[in-house]
């Protein structure tokens, strides 16, 4: 189960860590979102990468689910990142409503629900 979307985009800069979201459809209220989820991520990068320099930008998908645009100046894992995410999501309880809403559906059913 991917809790994280988006991409890794190595260049000479770094990396850039593009479109973290909440995949489950979950009403996340933006100042949960950027005061919990977005600073425990940003702490995590800052302690496990010693991040200093980071811009960031919270925005709603067409479906209304937040997600998060963070532009780092050096080269992160992206499954580091991935994986960290995860932890966030579920240390806040986020990832069970999304593991009961998909345990029992089958592939076909997900497909045509992602579409």
């Amino acid at each position: 189960m991917a809790c994280l979307s988006g991409q890794n985009q190595k260049s000479k800069i770094g990396s850039h860590w593009k479109g973290a979201r909440l995949s489950s459809g979950i009403d996340v209220p933006s100042k949960f979102f950027r005061d919990v989820l977005l600073t425990s991520m940003i702490d995590s990068l800052k302690y496990q990468f010693d991040l200093k320099n980071y811009i960031w930008k919270l925005e709603k998908q067409k479906r209304g689910s937040l997600h998060v645009h963070l532009t780092i100046d050096q080269y992160i894992p992206y499954q580091w990142v991935q994986k960290q995410w995860c932890k966030i999501l579920d240390k806040n309880g986020l990832l069970e409503d999304y593991r009961n809403r998909f345990a029992n559906m089958r592939l076909r059913e997900y497909v045509r629900y992602r579409i």
